[in-house]
This record gives structure tokens, sequence and C-alpha cells, in this order.
């Protein structure tokens, strides 16, 4: 999936182009990344030549899917958008993302990724990570946190599920409700 080339700018559209022609899940792949950057990147002039070539075609249900778990996947690319992606895949696939997500090892970074991913299931996927007790309590503490920014009032109902958690010390479980009061 990544190759490590230096290439010009309409080199690179040649390679977006060829392999979006090719369909399937790379296609896929190269079309979510090539409108991923377009959020990231400002370069005007790019874009209006590399999002028409990333749109030849739509790719089914089942490559978009594909070529979300290849990004996520993809070691090289930034964490950002492997987080992303994994936001996107918990449109059609929520288990799958939040295994992916898991497996990418949550920082604190990486969950403010995923609170900022604009994605719609971002919400569900910080809920997941807050009830999991096989995670650490300071990564799910962040996404309670996180979804304060997004949404106080489901903050409020992510708080109080981390409080109920079994495996969380009296230290914690004082944390967890000072958050709460803050709130």
């Amino acid at each position: 999936m990544s190759v490590d080339v230096d290439v010009d700018e309409s080199d690179r559209l040649g390679i977006i182009d060829a392999l979006v022609r090719q369909r399937g899940p790379v296609a896929a792949a190269i079309q979510w990344l090539t409108f991923e950057t377009t959020r990231s990147t400002p370069d005007p002039s790019y874009h209006q030549q590399a999002i028409p070539r990333a749109t030849f075609g739509t790719p089914s249900a089942e490559d978009k899917v594909a070529g979300l778990r290849l990004v996520v996947g993809a070691g090289e690319l930034d964490d950002e958008y492997r987080v992303a992606a994994c936001a996107a895949l918990a449109e059609n696939k929520p288990d799958d993302a939040y295994r992916l997500f898991v497996s990418l090892q949550p920082t604190k970074l990486t969950v403010s990724y995923l609170a900022n991913a604009g994605e719609g299931y971002v919400l569900t996927l910080l809920a997941r990570l807050v009830q999991d007790d096989a995670q650490p309590f300071y990564i799910r503490l962040r996404a309670c946190e996180e979804v304060e920014c997004i949404s106080p009032e489901f903050a409020l109902d992510l708080y109080e599920s981390l409080a109920q958690s079994t495996v969380l010390s009296p230290g914690q479980r004082d944390q967890v409700r000072d958050a709460l009061e803050a709130l």
C-alpha cells in the first residue's frame, strides 16, 4: 500500500489515476486517502487535479470496507489517517472498526484523533473504549474528556459508565467523580 518514492506532482496524479482505474480495495483506499488529504493539505491546484482522478467510478461497499482496512493496516501512514479510517469504517463495520482501533494501541493522541475525526460513529467508538475494562484507565478517562468537547450530555453518561467499572481503584474512582462534579 505504501511506496516510498520521490515523485513530482504529475507522476503522483498519474499513480492515483492508474490505481483508481483498477478498481477494488486499493482503489477505494486511494480514493478515501485523496479526499482525506484535501481536508489537511492547503494546495487547491493539486486538489482540483487529484479529486477528478480519485472519483473515477464508485467503489462497491465491500471495496470501501476493504480499502479502509488497508488504510488502518498501513503502518507507514500517519496515525491520524489510520484512526480516521477506523472512524469511517465504523459506519458499516463498528465491531471491526473498534477492534482495529484497539489494535493501534490507543494513546492519548490517537484518542484525540478519533474524537476529531468528524465521522458520525466517533461517539460510538469512544463509548466502547470507555466501557472496555481491558483498556488502561488513563485512556478511558481521556476518551470521556474528549467527548466533553463534542457532547457534554453524552460525556456525562460516559463518566457515569466509567465510574461503574469494577476494575477501578478507589483513587481512579475519585478522579471520575471529580470530573463528573466539574462537568
